[in-house]
């Protein structure tokens, strides 16, 4: 346990150092200089009613848990009496409520979770997402069966031939093949009505893809999460010995208790969603944390965007945790109600957690279209070159045979 003395004969207080929040830092004189947006609360309220302190840092690097009958972190700091009190963004439950007595709440948290933005698909794909799977099967039916229902109606003409003038009508070619008969000339009008519509609608919806490349799906809610996690699709984040465990643990719900389990069956602790740094992972995750915290990853530049869910895992007071014979505590209360009144608990947030003001919303540059951008097109032209070669080559064979056999034939008639 490390310890850090700012003034003599004072109070100690436990803290989890973190970027945004508690900021310790030594000056050149050797002094300690405390900063963040609860360090600076905390400053401000204990100066305020005259107390002096010292920072105790946990060794273990927690908040505060229940385990194996021992409290860890802050909370354990203060249960074993090393600590007076427990100032980190701490959260108000039942079961830290039976061994630390907690101050007027500050601030009320809503703890939900953010899922990082999917890379959009590639432009390679975007070539079929147009249509669904089902339809373009079904397309390619009709493709099929009108050079049969063309037949039936004793057009005089190969089949391979009226195949491909209705493919190249669905390109947009003209419908090379004779005709005379009335019945004919309706069924091909409706079929390039059909085809016009088509491809109209082909056009626009790969214009629109093109122009802001898709996303791909991504979890909503917190049973999606469960079930994705539960089917290794992403791995679910949380900060050790934060109380999302123990919620997730005792939940009734069985999707909850699944997703607590196998996150620490995993090992799933979240490090650097408290620290003023980008997140840049290419990673598949979420991470269950307070919708602030997630709001000031989103607002720095350069991190990874990260989709806020709606859902809500639960809402929690925030409070300073005091040791159960702390005399002050009535003291202690009073100023911090002083502080909220006077608006110093949001001025500090937005200070430090909520400073950045950039739009969330990516900008979207113009730029023009990139070989990439039409890569599925040149795709396609390979495979059909690739198979016009291939053609070409059993042709030749098929054609060097037939001279072949004509040799051996006029040879045995000579």
């Amino acid at each position: 346990m490390n310890k850090i003395t700012l003034k003599p004969d004072f109070l100690k207080v436990a803290v989890y150092p973190a970027n945004l929040l508690t900021v310790i830092e030594k000056t050149d004189e050797g002094q300690v200089k405390l900063s963040g947006a609860e360090g600076d609360f905390m400053d401000a309220v204990l100066s305020a009613v005259g107390f002096r302190y010292e920072l105790l840092i946990p060794s273990d690097g927690e908040w505060g848990r229940l385990l194996n009958g021992n409290w860890t972190g802050m909370i354990g700091e203060v249960v074993n009496k090393r600590a007076d009190l427990a100032w980190t963004w701490l959260s108000v439950n039942e079961e830290r409520q039976q061994v630390v007595d907690f101050s007027t709440s500050y601030y009320f948290e809503k703890t939900t979770f953010g899922v990082v933005k999917p890379v959009p698909m590639t432009t390679a794909e975007t070539i079929f997402y147009p249509f669904h799977l089902s339809l373009w099967i079904c397309l390619f039916a009709i493709i099929i069966a009108m050079p049969v229902m063309f037949l039936l109606m004793k057009i005089r003409c190969s089949f391979f031939r009226l195949f491909l003038n209705v493919l190249g009508s669905v390109l947009k070619q003209p419908f090379m093949v004779k005709y005379s008969t009335e019945k004919v000339k309706i069924l091909l009008v409706w079929w390039l009505i059909f085809t016009t519509l088509m491809t109209s609608f082909y056009s626009s919806v790969l214009l629109s893809f093109l122009t802001k490349p898709i996303g791909q799906g991504y979890v909503k809610n917190i049973r999606e999460l469960s079930d994705a996690v539960q089917k290794g699709k992403i791995k679910c984040l949380a900060a050790r010995g934060s109380v999302t465990f123990s919620y997730l643990l005792d939940s009734e719900e069985d999707h909850l208790r699944i997703l607590g389990e196998t996150m620490i069956r995993n090992s799933w602790y979240s490090t650097g969603m408290y620290e003023d740094v980008p997140t840049t992972t290419d990673e598949n995750f979420a991470v269950v944390i307070s919708d602030i915290f997630l709001e000031r990853k989103n607002n720095m530049p350069g991190s990874r965007f990260l989709i806020i869910s709606d859902d809500n895992f639960f809402a929690n007071n925030i409070a300073v945790a005091m040791r159960k014979d702390f005399c002050c505590k009535e003291k202690l209360n009073n100023m911090i109600t002083r502080a909220i009144d006077s608006g110093l608990t949001d001025y500090y947030l937005k200070k430090y957690v909520k400073g950045l003001d950039r739009e969330q919303n990516e900008e979207q540059i113009i730029k023009p279209l990139s070989l990439s951008d039409i890569s599925g097109a040149f795709y396609i032209l390979l495979v059909g070159l690739l198979m016009s070669a291939i053609t070409l080559l059993i042709e030749i064979y098929r054609d060097r045979r037939k001279r072949k056999a004509l040799v051996v034939v006029s040879a045995k008639k000579l």
